[in-house]
């Protein structure tokens, strides 16, 4: 079991401008104290001892997002290319300098495919 890291004000003021650095538009931090949805996978299936998660948002371009062509959706991947270059430097900024364990969750799935989540 990875022993408790308490993260400190300055702490998440200091990953937060990281990931803001990265590219990221907003930036909050989430404890699992007391989390319960039942919509979603338990966490704790996936890392079983997760105690937070530090979510990223990204704004489509208004541009991309009013297009109805089939440009859009190159336009609207280019936002996936930045999230994943993000969550992987990010990630490699946590573990090196909190000595935490990360794991990036799928932006757009963030459970797995089965019969029963298919629809």
């Amino acid at each position: 079991m990875i022993p408790a890291i308490k993260l400190t004000e300055q702490d998440k003021r200091l990953i937060a401008d990281k990931a803001l650095d990265l590219g990221a538009d907003q930036v909050t931090f989430l404890s699992l104290n007391g989390y319960h949805s039942p919509a979603s996978p338990d966490p704790h299936r996936y890392m079983p001892d997760v105690r937070s998660f530090i979510v990223l948002a990204f704004r489509q371009l208004r541009g991309a997002y009013m297009c109805q062509s089939i440009m859009r959706h190159e336009a609207m991947c280019a936002t996936d290319t930045l999230w994943e270059v993000a969550e992987l430097k990010l990630g490699k900024f946590l573990e090196s300098n909190y000595d935490m364990d990360v794991m990036p969750l799928p932006q757009h799935r963030p459970f797995e495919v089965t019969q029963q989540t298919w629809r």
